[in-house]
């Protein structure tokens, strides 16, 4: 943790920058201060020399300072709470979870698909046999190691879905699946869907494109 007058001369010059995509109250302004060497040197080694890296670093700066903004007060207090007791992860009442990737949902865009789905009460297993319906329609569906088919919405009247690339989550061409379609799907747990949703929840995580794609 250092403040500014610490810093090295471009980590510096870095929280300047940064300073331009980020807004908030003085208490944000001073554990961003704090924290921004720790935020930013992993981050600039790791992916420094990456063309898309000026781009994702403006994108995660916004996302902090946003998330900051929309925090409760109970919650910003409990963040003091623990800047000022470290140890805090120590105490025996804590309880730490460590998730890979690769072993809940297969990529970022898949970890952001399951939170989507749990937060908008849908059944996983459904969602992607509404896929299997996509791409038993498609002749062409890219669908590969690179291209994925992601939930991205969805409310009363049926799910969007989006092709999104692998690498950066950019989406690409979306559709529309009725809300009487996910239901009927929902709804038919012994009927002609019943072998497929079977292997789907065989493995470590329900995804269609796992079992398509498997080696």
């Amino acid at each position: 943790m250092q403040n500014v007058h610490a810093m090295r001369p471009e980590v510096r010059a870095d929280h300047e920058r940064a300073l331009q995509h980020v807004s908030g109250d003085d208490v944000f302004a001073t554990r961003f201060e704090r924290f921004f060497t720790e935020l930013r040197d992993p981050l600039v080694t790791l992916y420094g020399d990456d063309p898309r890296f000026d781009a994702q670093w403006r994108a995660l700066l916004e996302a902090i300072a946003r998330t900051a903004a929309g925090r409760a007060g109970a919650l910003r207090a409990l963040d003091h709470e623990r800047e000022i007791t470290p140890d805090w992860l120590q105490r025996e009442q804590a309880v730490g979870y460590v998730t890979y990737v690769d072993r809940f949902a297969g990529t970022l865009a898949g970890v952001r698909e399951k939170l989507l789905i749990a937060e908008l009460a849908l059944d996983d297993v459904s969602v992607e046999l509404c896929k299997a319906i996509v791409l038993r329609a498609s002749q062409e569906a890219p669908l590969s190691r690179e291209t994925e088919l992601r939930l991205v919405d969805s409310d009363s009247k049926g799910l969007a879905l989006a092709w999104l690339s692998a690498a950066d989550e950019v989406v690409g061409d979306s559709l529309h699946l009725s809300r009487r379609l996910y239901d009927e799907i929902t709804s038919d747990t012994e009927g002609a869907w019943a072998p497929l949703r079977s292997d789907l929840t065989q493995g470590l995580f329900v995804d269609l494109a796992r079992l398509m794609l498997a080696d």
